[in-house]
């Protein structure tokens, strides 16, 4: 039977929101988190061709070397939330898209890619598992959103599953409301993100992994360092 507690894996996996008050203070961490993966963006220099697709406005929008961005426009606190969660997914090993500020820092964006896939049920047995070694870093990152509502969360891009919205990561809700006390050292995702009843959406692709998988997905952990996370928070 697999133990139910990620601390059965041997491994911190609730040790970040720790992190992140020690180095910022818990006063400050809304105010301060940054993560900048990519040159920031100015929308005025770009087109908007397509319509918002989430639950927070936005669009895609042309850059004038003619690539292509997902925009979401939100708060700043919000918007640095999920920088710093790209930067960590990335440092973790997963796959993400390419994650841009905005010069006006009311929000971010991902540069687009082609999609073999674009939802989680579409994805073949071998893409299955090798999107199942990332739970642990949903688990340790809080990502109540890992799947999406309608499993569009996850995609493939060059054979490769890719996780393609991380906006339900560390201290916000998917949507933009602040998760306050349940982002926390306890890694309580651990357990909800394979459970049918309080996620469905997620369960659906990690409920079945067994004791091995979930152990292999907790070791790909092992390599972060207190250091490296608190230089991502602090940068």
């Amino acid at each position: 039977v697999a133990p139910t507690s990620a601390q059965a894996y041997g491994i911190g996996l609730g040790n970040l929101a720790d992190e992140i008050e020690k180095g910022l203070g818990a006063a400050t961490v809304k105010a301060t988190l940054k993560a900048t993966p990519g040159a920031p963006l100015d929308l005025a220099t770009m087109k908007k061709v397509g319509e918002q697709k989430g639950s927070n406005p936005g669009g895609v929008y042309e850059a004038e070397d003619g690539k292509k961005y997902y925009v979401k426009q939100t708060d700043e606190d919000h918007a640095k939330n999920e920088l710093l969660a790209g930067a960590l997914y990335g440092l973790a090993g997963s796959n993400v898209l390419k994650y841009h500020p905005l010069t006006d820092g009311k929000g971010l964006a991902t540069q687009m890619e082609n999609l073999s896939a674009d939802n989680v049920s579409q994805l073949t047995s071998e893409q299955r598992k090798e999107a199942q070694k990332d739970f642990a870093i949903h688990a340790w990152l809080a990502n109540w959103d890992a799947v999406g509502l309608a499993g569009d969360n996850v995609g493939v891009v060059d054979g490769k599953p890719v996780n393609l919205d991380l906006g339900g990561s560390l201290l916000y809700r998917a949507k933009g409301s602040p998760k306050g006390a349940a982002f926390g050292a306890t890694p309580t995702e651990w357990d909800t993100l394979r459970d049918t009843y309080k996620n469905p959406q997620a369960a659906a692709l990690f409920k079945d992994m067994t004791p091995a998988q979930l152990k292999e997905s907790a070791d790909r952990l092992k390599s972060v360092s207190s250091a490296d996370i608190n230089k991502l928070v602090m940068e």
